[in-house]
């Protein structure tokens, strides 16, 4: 609740600036937010983030996914319906990871500390892994870390990509995509 509600504010905020997307940057928000501000917000486009678990799927179907995330992000709808619509294709395992956020917000996502954290979360999962989605907006910057703690045989996957490339089909499709001669304007809570 208490991130669904900054998430509104921070929409209300921004939407009353005149934009014309709002991209909801993290998994978390998008689980507790992403419906309300749709239903708010019918005019505007609203596009959230979400672990990549179809890539995944689609990557390798019949592996065993990991998905690490922080624990508001797996007990959410949109990862428990994606997890029970995927778990026939491939195994997806949810990875909490409490505190990788607040590590990376404190720039120690390549620190003895972040390799000591990591090392015990993962591992259980050594070798089990043909991929990791990165289910948090903030655990790209722990890639690195991660990637040689898991080794190159678990790939990482993380939804950004397709995310900016929804966002940008939907102003496509909406006529409000500004030509590349046109400079555009990001707004930033």
């Amino acid at each position: 609740e208490h991130v669904r509600r900054l998430t509104m504010q921070a929409a209300d905020m921004l939407i009353r600036r005149g934009i014309k997307a709002f991209v909801i940057a993290c998994n978390t928000a998008t689980s507790a937010a992403l419906e309300a501000l749709k239903e708010r917000y019918p005019e505007i486009i609203v596009v959230g983030i979400e672990p990549a678990v179809a890539l995944a799927a689609e990557q390798f179907p019949g592996g065993k996914i990991g998905v690490m995330a922080t624990p508001a992000t797996l007990k959410g709808n949109r990862f428990l319906e994606n997890k029970a619509k995927f778990d026939s294709v491939c195994s997806v395992t949810p990875l909490p990871a409490p505190g990788l956020m607040e590590l990376v917000e404190a720039g120690k996502s390549d620190t003895p500390e972040a390799d000591a954290f990591l090392k015990e979360l993962l591992k259980p999962y050594l070798g089990q892994l043909d991929a990791l989605v990165l289910g948090c907006t903030h655990y790209p910057f722990a890639a690195p870390a991660i990637g040689k703690i898991l080794g190159s045989r678990t790939e990482l996957l993380d939804g950004g990509d397709g995310t900016a490339r929804e966002t940008r089909r939907r102003l496509e499709e909406a006529d409000l995509l500004a030509p590349a001669s046109q400079e555009g304007c990001v707004l930033l809570q």
